[in-house]
């Protein structure tokens, strides 16, 4: 998948996350042609997939960079929570803006 030299640990850490030549081929399609390799490992670990990133785009925030959709993810919000924020009187906030509320559990 282009990625040559990679340590016994970074072999283990793939199979372990399910860093496959697929879904290291799902980012690229995506656009992400040179994601660092530990880049890939933090997307796999936290499940997060072009899928995800693109349903949180959909919702409004076009610029969302994988590791913001990891950080989403650690968060625990996904398409639908940010909905029902926006529905809740939150229809401006910015994804910075829902995650510190999530923090300070303003909103559950």
């Amino acid at each position: 998948a282009g990625y040559n030299r990679l340590t016994f640990e970074e072999l283990f850490e793939a199979a372990v996350f399910n860093v496959t030549p697929e879904f290291i081929q799902s980012w690229r399609s995506a656009g992400f042609k040179n994601l660092a390799f530990e880049d890939l490992v933090r997307l796999g670990i936290f499940k997060v997939t072009p899928e995800f990133l693109n349903e949180i785009k959909a919702e409004g925030f076009p610029n969302l960079s994988p590791s913001t959709a990891v950080e989403l993810r650690v968060h625990k919000i996904d398409r639908d929570f940010i909905r029902r924020e926006k529905a809740r009187g939150f229809p401006n906030a910015t994804l910075d803006e829902i995650i510190e509320m999530r923090l300070h559990k303003i909103v559950k």
